[in-house]
């Protein structure tokens, strides 16, 4: 059995990649990360940082080969999770109460967002 974890640091505990091999666990990373998406050929890595001090949200692509590219969430901030729906990623945001969908490039196709933010519903998981 085989496992890749993601991990959150807030600040006083280690976030990253953790890997499982079937004995023990490996950390690859400390790089705080929020959300794993796997499809097709690409592992998709949503990073956290914490909404008092980011702006955006950054995300990792990653192939059998290794990193393939880097985009930006502009205006995203407080991410918790990113899946592929065959068109665009969708992620959603704790704090924005949001779920955006986002273009391969990195633009904001579409947003939902039922409240005003500030964490009402505390959007999480996809």
């Amino acid at each position: 059995m085989y496992l890749l974890a993601s991990c959150l640091g807030d600040g006083d505990t280690r976030g990253g990649l953790l890997y499982y091999d079937g004995k023990s666990w490996i950390g690859l990373d400390d790089v705080s990360t929020a959300g794993l998406f796997v499809g097709g050929d690409e592992l998709v890595r949503l990073l956290w940082a914490p909404h008092q001090v980011a702006d955006s949200t950054a995300v990792l692509h990653y192939s059998a080969r290794g990193f393939e590219r880097h985009t930006r969430i502009q205006g995203f901030t407080d991410p918790h999770d990113i899946l592929w729906d065959g068109t665009h990623y969708v992620a959603v945001s704790a704090f924005q109460d949001s779920v955006v969908w986002v273009a391969p490039d990195g633009e904001v196709v579409r947003r939902y967002q039922p409240s005003p933010g500030g964490d009402r519903w505390h959007l999480n998981c996809l």
